[in-house]
């Protein structure tokens, strides 16, 4: 019983980590992205 608690524990922490990351991996494509477009027009 307390080895499938722990594995579904993991693999609720791992979908949490892999949203994170997928999200800062968003957020940092959209932030250069956007610092293109600036520059694009800046220029």
């Amino acid at each position: 019983m307390i080895q499938g608690r722990w594995k579904k524990f993991a693999f609720i922490a791992a979908k949490l980590l892999a949203g994170l990351v997928l999200l800062l991996l968003g957020l940092f494509f959209s932030i250069q992205i956007a610092v293109i477009l600036i520059l694009w027009w800046a220029g």
